[in-house]
């Protein structure tokens, strides 16, 4: 969600047809999405789970608990960022 704002940004003056439909950053992040960001996604959750439980002696609720905030992190991230969005353009 980062790269599609990021890229919407500096992109969108350079591009005017970027600007100049209904609903930019909506269609901006459809265009983008790609396997690669939800690779990463689950790289990033189940990585670490594993060397916690493994490696650390961490709880199975503790390292639970760590996915959960991570995944919610990252969902409020992507909330703010598209209410922004939706509110601005």
């Amino acid at each position: 969600m980062a790269f599609n704002c990021l890229n919407y940004a500096v992109n969108g003056s350079k591009f005017p047809f970027l600007a100049s439909t209904e609903q930019t950053i909506h269609q901006s992040i459809v265009r983008t999405i790609s396997a690669l960001p939800l690779i990463l996604l689950s790289r990033c959750t189940f990585l670490p789970a594993s060397f916690q439980l493994d490696y650390e002696d961490e709880t199975a609720l503790h390292v639970l608990v760590n996915i959960l905030g991570y995944l919610s992190g990252n969902l409020a991230f992507i909330m703010v960022t598209a209410i922004y969005f939706i509110t601005t353009s």
